[in-house]
């Protein structure tokens, strides 16, 4: 139940990625646990909630860098490269 438990919080952090409300609390809220409970499922996996969500935001916006580098969005492809290399 913990790792289908941690799944569905993981995946509700890359679905709610630009939400401004996303936050321990809005989680534990949506998923009936206390925030210090997904915490301790993030330091269970050697991370911590805020590096998750830097980490799933960096990519958000690598990949989108990319998209648009590949359709001629006018985003410098360098950029990219800058997001990847964090």
């Amino acid at each position: 139940l913990r790792g289908a438990q941690f799944a569905s919080i993981k995946a509700d952090i890359a679905g709610h990625i630009g939400n401004p409300a996303l936050s321990l609390d809005w989680l534990a809220k949506r998923h009936g646990i206390g925030a210090r409970q997904i915490q301790n499922l993030f330091y269970g996996e050697n991370t911590s909630f805020s590096e998750h969500v830097l980490h799933v935001r960096l990519e958000h916006v690598r990949r989108r860098l990319q998209q648009d580098a590949q359709v001629g969005g006018g985003s410098d492809p360098r950029d990219a490269k800058v997001v990847q290399e964090r």
